[in-house]
């Protein structure tokens, strides 16, 4: 009875409307230590909880807790990447305005992460194709140059390698390209 209570006797939830009469809390504290509040349990009458009522009355309070903390890391996550897709286009839109072409190529993959539009032009074929598969360059390769720019490609140098090839133009020229790789490596 929380009138018989001294730590809630004088409470004005108690003492007026809506005259509570019972209250059992659980803390809500984080994996650190901070206590954001408490969850409870209150009632218009006395009443008794039993130590398993008690226990569920924690473990409900201990999951409360977890759930707000999982919503805290969501929130941080969706900043984080709404961050590098900020940083995405800016490195973007500066690199689709540099003369000549920008590459991303997973060495091991020979994926291509990232092309900008001057690589269109040059090759004469779509971004979407080229991210398809770097191989389709090797279309608008001269066939003499096929095994230079295979090798290229294949055996990934860990220092700066420069390729001269040629591309064959739509009107059946040719164009000399000379490609530059700066590795990007990992830390390990």
């Amino acid at each position: 009875d929380a009138t018989m209570d001294e730590r809630f006797a004088d409470n004005p939830l108690v003492t007026g409307g809506p005259m509570l009469r019972f209250y059992a809390g659980a803390p809500l504290r984080t994996n650190d230590g901070f206590d954001m509040g408490s969850l409870c349990v209150i009632d218009f009458k006395p009443r008794e909880m039993s130590e398993a009522q008690l226990r569920m009355l924690n473990l409900v309070a201990d999951q409360v807790v977890r759930l707000m903390e999982i919503r805290l890391l969501n929130r941080r996550q969706q900043t984080t990447m709404e961050s590098l897709r900020q940083s995405e286009e800016r490195f973007s839109q500066l690199a689709d305005h540099i003369d000549g072409t920008l590459w991303l190529v997973d060495a091991s993959t020979n994926a291509v992460l990232y092309v900008s539009t001057g690589a269109e032009k040059l090759y004469g074929l779509s971004r979407n194709e080229i991210y398809a598969s770097v191989d389709s360059i090797m279309r608008v390769v001269h066939p003499d140059d096929h095994e230079a720019m295979r090798n290229f490609l294949d055996k990934p140098s860990r220092e700066e390698s420069t390729l001269e090839y040629r591309v064959i133009q739509k009107d059946g020229s040719f164009k000399y390209v000379r490609d530059r790789a700066y590795p990007i490596l990992d830390a390990d």
